[in-house]
C-alpha cells in the first residue's frame, strides 16, 4: 500500500490548493495516468473545500489521507467540526447561506459522486468522508 497524509488548517481555504498539489505529486510519482490525476485532484479539492466550508470548526485542522492498493484508491478527509447531515443538502444550483453570505451551491457532492464512490461517515468527534475509485497507471 502507498499512502499520502497531510493535515491542514480548516480556517484557511487557500490551503486546499496545497492539498490538491500534494495529491498531484503523489499520484504522478506513482505513474497514475494524467486523466485520472486530473479527476482525483477534483475529488481532493471538493472534499477538502467541504471541510473548510461546512465543518463549523474555526480553529482545528482537517486530515487528507490517500491510500493506494494496486488499482484502487481511497481518499479520506476527516475534520473535527459538527458538519452537516447528507439529508440537509439542497439541490444543486440552489441558494444557500454559507460563510457569512448567500451563494449558489450544491455541486460538490454530486460531482464527487460522479467521479467516485462517495461515503459520508459522521463520527462522535467530527466527520470522515471517503471517496473510492479505480485508477490506471501509465504504461
Amino acid at each position: 500500500m502507498e499512502e499520502f497524509i497531510i493535515c491542514l488548517p480548516v480556517a484557511d481555504a487557500s490551503q486546499v490548493k496545497t492539498a490538491r498539489d500534494g495529491a498531484q505529486g503523489f499520484f504522478s510519482g506513482l505513474r497514475v495516468t494524467s486523466e485520472d490525476v486530473e479527476e482525483l485532484k477534483v475529488i481532493v479539492g471538493e472534499l477538502c473545500m467541504n471541510s473548510v466550508m461546512h465543518s463549523k470548526d474555526v480553529e482545528g485542522n482537517y486530515e487528507l489521507r490517500i491510500e493506494v492498493n494496486d488499482s484502487q484508491v481511497s481518499i479520506f478527509v476527516t475534520d473535527y467540526g459538527t458538519g452537516f447531515c447528507d439529508c440537509e443538502i439542497g439541490l444543486p444550483g440552489t441558494e444557500r447561506e454559507d460563510c457569512g453570505g448567500i451563494r449558489i451551491g450544491g455541486f460538490g457532492i454530486p460531482l464527487i459522486s460522479q467521479l467516485s464512490e462517495y461515503t459520508h461517515h459522521p463520527t462522535e468527534i467530527g466527520t470522515r468522508i471517503e471517496a473510492k475509485r479505480k485508477i490506471t497507471y501509465e504504461k
